[in-house]
């Protein structure tokens, strides 16, 4: 039940994204938007009373503050809990926290400078990262039992490579979205790894 809710509550979102930007289409057609991310804003300004759509950009603004907050909270605690809580007490893991939250926030204001990246190529380009390094590792230890850590290690490493990697190489076959190399580039690491540590013990799947 739980499932269906979920698949039937992204789809509703899904849907309402798209019609959102076909309805733009319509709407600007006379007049085509100098930024098409902007088509959300410019329809709700133009087309709702002022208090509807204060409450729809409200709306917007909540969505942002909140996944913004989740990602900072996310990046301080892999670092200060996965990673080194072990060498630190209590009161150095709270300050690593909060340098951890600090210098993340630096980083994405940097980033919001750059007036030709847009936020679908940003979103687009954490995805094929994250596909790429977690998403190949995760598949194939689920669904291959020879699957090794060392393996599931190169496929991260490759995986973080190859995205960044293809996405600064210019021109010809580098223009392929690099999700795509990059999820393969990962899979077949894995692969070749975990043939190479056999011997090593292999990753536990789920009974």
């Amino acid at each position: 039940m739980a499932g269906t809710i979920a698949v039937v509550y992204v789809g509703v979102l899904m849907l309402m994204a798209v019609t959102s930007g076909l309805l733009g289409v319509a709407f600007f057609a006379d007049s085509p938007l100098e930024d098409p991310e902007q088509v959300y804003l410019l329809l709700v300004n133009t087309v709702s009373h002022p208090v509807i759509g204060g409450l729809l950009l409200a709306a917007v603004v909540s969505a942002i503050m909140s996944t913004a907050d989740s990602q900072l909270l996310v990046a301080s605690t892999a670092l200060t809990v996965d990673l080194i809580s072990k060498k630190l007490d209590s009161k150095k893991q709270l300050f690593y926290s909060r340098l951890t939250v600090l210098a993340v926030a630096v980083l994405a204001l940097l980033l919001s400078f750059n007036e030709n990246a847009s936020v679908q190529g940003i979103v687009s380009y954490a995805w094929s990262g994250l596909a790429a390094t977690c998403g190949a590792p995760l598949l194939l230890a689920l669904t291959w039992k020879k699957t090794t850590y060392q393996g599931g290690i190169a496929g991260v490493i490759v995986g973080a490579v190859i995205t960044v990697g293809w996405k600064l190489l210019p021109g010809g076959v580098f223009q392929l979205y690099e999700l795509l190399p990059a999820f393969v580039f990962a899979c077949v690491a894995v692969v070749l790894v975990s043939w190479a540590t056999q011997g090593k013990k292999a990753v536990v799947q789920p009974s």
